[in-house]
């Protein structure tokens, strides 16, 4: 959901900590001119958890865009973002899950 008020939501799934950030933290992390460095957000992110698996995700249905990255233990691994606008961006190597 995207309530555009600011506000962060945290919940949890299946043993998994889920937050929602109102497009404050995927704006700076997955749009844009990005690479596999770690944006100040997401150091801080990996500062919190410094062990897990931490996945940024955002959709947006009216330009078709979609865009995730992944971080494992504090290395951003994968990102990727496309859309009906914009050319295929891809840093790192593709995922087993997307062969």
């Amino acid at each position: 959901m995207y309530p555009q008020d600011g506000s962060i939501s945290i919940g949890s799934y299946a043993g998994n900590l889920i937050i929602c950030d109102d497009f404050q933290i995927t704006q700076k992390t997955l749009l844009g001119d990005q690479n596999l460095t770690l944006s100040d957000e997401e150091k801080s992110l990996c500062l919190l958890f410094p062990a897990s698996e931490i996945v940024t995700v955002a959709c947006h249905s009216v330009v078709n865009y979609h865009a995730y990255s992944l971080i494992e233990k504090g290395v951003k691994l994968r990102l990727k973002s496309i859309s009906s606008e914009s050319v295929l961006q891809e840093f790192g190597d593709r995922r087993e899950e997307e062969k």
